[in-house]
């Protein structure tokens, strides 16, 4: 396994707007940082502690992106806004999906194979971050293909 990247010497610092001198307030000095840990500092400086909605977003792209291996690459072949399509899927109430129908049930929207569609009956919370988190790869996706 290759070793993890570090960030050495991070010093960081939060922008106060009129404190004085600076408008600036250290709150820490890392002497080394690894990159996941600069990621989750960078989380809890946006306020993000693992309790809301925009950590938990970005828990699950990460999760997507590692375990389940939805690269940038594999995201750039889904050109025609499924990766939004599948994140309104989930966004959507059980009653609201359509499908009921089908077997097994799954919405009628959904733009891939029905073994993909993988609900979480009992956690809605879980289903709107992968709404989220989907939505984000869309956003993501269009900002590489140069797009607003």
């Amino acid at each position: 396994m290759a070793p993890k990247r570090k960030i050495e010497g991070l010093q960081v610092y939060r922008f106060t707007p009129g404190i004085g001198t600076g408008d600036l307030i250290q709150i820490g000095d890392y002497n080394s940082l690894t990159i996941d840990g600069a990621k989750e500092l960078a989380l809890k400086l946006l306020g993000m502690t693992g309790q809301d909605g925009a950590w938990m977003i970005a828990a699950e792209r990460k999760r997507q992106v590692e375990r389940e291996g939805w690269s940038s690459e594999h995201d750039d072949q889904h050109t025609l806004g499924q990766l939004a399509v599948a994140g309104a899927c989930y966004a959507l109430t059980e009653d609201l999906r359509g499908g009921k129908d089908l077997e097994p049930p799954y919405p009628v929207d959904w733009p891939w194979e029905m073994c993909d569609w993988k609900p979480c009956p009992n956690d809605r919370v879980r289903e709107l971050a992968k709404a989220g988190a989907l939505i984000a790869a869309e956003i993501d996706r269009l900002i590489r293909a140069g797009g607003k």
